[in-house]
């Protein structure tokens, strides 16, 4: 029977459109594990390399880029079990290798960074001290808050992707999370230090300014201000 056939040739096709829904659902959950695993990772070796306790084998100012690949593929073998567990399911070795390319390559791209910059002092997960805001309290921790040899202050806010929303935001003259830090940093004086987003998995520098972070291409929309005060002034309008 025609009738009967088409019926379940219907069924057969809405099985199958659900089992790839599925898959697609499955895809998207490891795609944002292996991306939380990638920063968790990344954030761990910078933490070590760059925190209060610099560690013995290696001073990030004098490391050359093999040597940073030697100490993080040194590291790389204690940290995976700690933060990495997603990318230890069997069958993801193919992963588990590209976030390792990738936290050398950032980890190299960081610290040349830095130094480009002349940066004196990388600190990360600076928690500043709660500050006042509309009749409350606000309190945050920052990636990492950079001083270079003037003793000028910045903000770099480290990302493994997500680098279209991040100019989106920057073009749109709307980056608040680095406003809000800013903020957090001055102690709620003018002027705000300075702000930078960082996509890990591109290496990629992301910012409107043009002297802490030296930008030859810094991003900004007509009309729209790179200043992270004003930010949060417009912030503070849309609030009350």
């Amino acid at each position: 029977d025609l009738s009967v056939w088409c019926i379940d040739q219907i069924s057969d096709w809405e099985e199958f459109a659900l089992w790839l829904a599925e898959q697609r659902d499955k895809i998207h959950e490891w795609a944002e594990a292996r991306c939380r695993a990638g920063l968790e990772l990344i954030d761990r070796l910078v933490e070590v390399l760059f925190g209060d306790h610099p560690p013995d084998d290696i001073q990030w100012k004098t490391a050359n880029a093999a040597q940073i690949e030697l100490w993080v593929r040194k590291h790389w073998e204690t940290l995976l079990p700690q933060e990495g567990m997603p990318l230890l399911v069997i069958g993801k070795q193919s992963e588990r290798a590209r976030v390792l390319s990738e936290a050398i390559a950032s980890m190299q791209d960081l610290v040349a960074l830095f130094k480009n910059l002349k940066i004196s002092a990388a600190v990360p997960h600076k928690c500043p001290a709660n500050v006042s805001f509309f009749g409350g309290s606000m309190s945050g921790n920052i990636d990492m808050v950079l001083t270079n040899d003037k003793g000028d202050t910045g903000i770099l806010d480290l990302k493994y992707g997500g680098r279209a929303d991040k100019e989106r935001q920057l073009k749109e003259g709307r980056p608040l999370q680095l406003a809000v830090y800013s903020y957090l940093l001055s102690g709620v004086k003018s002027p705000f230090p300075a702000g930078a987003f960082y996509i890990l998995s591109s290496r990629r520098l992301l910012t409107c300014d043009e002297n802490f972070f030296d930008s030859s291409n810094p991003i900004a929309a007509p009309g729209k201000s790179g200043d992270l005060h004003q930010v949060w002034q417009d912030f503070e309008q849309v609030w009350r």
